[in-house]
């Protein structure tokens, strides 16, 4: 399919068709791994078509920024936020058959959180959020799930919430970590 896409050549020249590849494959493996755990594999599917428009808008929307910045690489958090604008944006899965309730509604939304959430933490975020901060963590990816599915989010929006959700949990370490400092009772006994 890659090769059809005449108009997206160059993307194939500067990126090479292996990343290019790689970049669907995991896209899509992601995907099918989110369905199935949201147990909806037979009111769902992935539109390979839509999800290789997805691929290839994000490379030329990347090309573009790498263009008009003059440089070689984009940092971590702009990758991820022209991946989850353009997930929103094409909604590579596919609602299969009318369903009632809220299972397949919205999926592309719920995929798209879940993929912030990986990109941030990895696969095991339980370790990262302390007990007494689980509520607003929770507030936090609540709010922004509301508003991937009822506000227009464009990928630079989406890129400050994630630089802003990063410079919180850099506050809240160093906040813990002068208290820690301060506290009499948490420093060793000399």
């Amino acid at each position: 399919m890659i090769n059809d896409m005449e108009s997206y050549k160059y993307l194939i020249e500067e990126f090479g068709s292996t990343k290019i590849m790689s970049r669907y494959d995991l896209l899509c493996s992601l995907m099918r791994e989110f369905i199935k755990r949201e147990g909806i594999e037979t009111q769902v599917y992935i539109s390979k078509a839509v999800l290789w428009k997805v691929i290839l808008d994000y490379f030329a929307d990347i090309h573009r920024l790498k263009d008009f910045h003059n440089i070689e690489k984009v940092n971590q958090d702009k990758i991820t936020a022209y991946t989850l604008y353009w997930l929103l944006r094409r909604k590579p899965i596919q609602i299969r058959e009318e369903v009632d309730g809220e299972s397949a509604s919205f999926v592309n939304e719920r995929f798209a959180v879940s993929y912030l959430q990986m990109s941030l933490f990895g696969d095991d975020i339980t370790t990262l959020v302390s007990p007494d901060k689980q509520l607003d963590h929770e507030n936090f990816f609540k709010t922004l799930q509301y508003f991937v599915k009822y506000r227009y989010a464009d990928a630079q929006t989406l890129e400050l919430i994630i630089v802003a959700y990063r410079a919180g949990r850099a506050f809240q370490y160093s906040v813990d970590v002068t208290q820690q400092k301060s506290d009499p009772f948490l420093q060793e006994e000399e």
